[in-house]
């Protein structure tokens, strides 16, 4: 009786088992591909491109600045007396560590830069994703990136891009 008991139990827990992976449905998606089919994408990256050019330019002046005042050190150190080549070279260490605080806060306002931009993209992908799998019936969804393997037929990338491109 108790053999059969268990035997019932099991039985039933794997005809469950069995319904409830039924019921679950993968779907994957590339989600950099998503953003950067965006028209806001481009819009973003020409902005950022635009802002780095000019924060490069910043850079390259000060760098010169900085070239122009080493030569004309090199060029007169053997003739100045100790007190101007002393104050001479703290200014070339001033101005060295100005470029380097310079390029290392302009490669963190570029990601920041960078990251807020993407930020609103991010968000209405994530929506077209949600829209998209509850329209196909998929319980779930998991990057590309997370996958080994994939058969190409649960792919919702490009219902995803259509969504995005719609919406406003």
């Amino acid at each position: 009786m108790k053999l059969r008991f268990i035997f019932a139990l099991v039985a039933f827990l794997a005809v469950g088992m069995g319904s409830a992976s039924a019921q679950t449905k993968f779907g994957y998606v590339d989600l950099d591909s998503v953003i950067r089919a965006m028209p806001e994408y481009q819009t973003q990256m020409t902005q950022l491109e635009s802002y780095g050019k000019q924060l490069e330019a910043s850079f390259i002046n000060k760098q010169k600045e900085f070239e122009a005042k080493y030569k004309e050190y090199v060029a007169n150190r053997e003739t100045w007396v100790p007190l101007v080549l002393q104050e001479k070279e703290r200014e070339l260490q001033q101005l060295d560590a100005s470029l380097k605080e310079f390029q290392q806060k302009s490669q963190q306002d570029m990601m920041q830069r960078e990251q807020a931009a993407l930020i609103p993209m991010q968000q209405k992908a994530v929506k077209g994703i949600e829209d998209v799998a509850k329209e196909a019936g998929y319980s779930q969804v998991l990057p590309i990136t997370m996958l080994l393997f994939n058969n190409g037929k649960d792919d919702i990338t490009g219902k995803v891009i259509e969504k995005v491109k719609v919406a406003k």
